[in-house]
């Protein structure tokens, strides 16, 4: 759950920064939420993160911490699902201007925001789903088996 966190932070953190910049772009109304510039709904996403953080670092169940990130990544899916079907080309201003700070072209954000995605919907939901019964594997030890076979057989005394 810990690079989750640092995750959101960064990014949630990149997006404030970005959204009170004076790009030009950032006036412009939002393709697929017309009623929003894209200052507003870079500003809303990323509070919505670090809001999402503040909750994750509060919150002291497990399986609550994991249905809200399973929430948040679904929103994101739901929002990129929606400018597919938009058809919207327009560019993601998912990481502001740090792109042009560290000279990476659009294709290499638009991946890099598929694979952060993709860990963070996917991981949310494999442990949401299988967490439990995961867990447990993760739990026993090697050593314990050993000692717990070693019993079965009859010769749980080490010489």
């Amino acid at each position: 759950m810990t690079s989750v966190v640092v995750v959101l932070a960064a990014t949630g953190l990149i997006k404030v920064f970005t959204s009170l910049g004076e790009v030009h772009l950032l006036s412009v109304p939002h393709a697929l939420f017309p009623f929003l510039t894209h200052r507003q709904l870079l500003m809303l996403s990323g509070v919505l993160e670090l809001v999402t953080v503040i909750a994750l670092l509060r919150i002291r169940q497990q399986k609550l911490k994991l249905l809200l990130v399973a929430w948040l990544a679904a929103l994101f899916g739901t929002y990129r699902f929606g400018l597919w079907w938009a058809e919207v080309t327009e560019p993601c201003l998912c990481f502001g201007n740090i792109l042009d700070w560290l000279h990476l072209d659009r294709s290499t954000s638009n991946a890099l925001t598929t694979v952060l995605f993709y860990y963070i919907l996917l991981g949310s939901f494999f442990f949401l789903l299988v967490g439990p019964s995961f867990r447990e594997v993760c739990k026993r030890s090697p050593r314990n088996e050993v000692s717990s076979d070693n019993d079965a057989i009859g010769g749980g005394t080490r010489v």
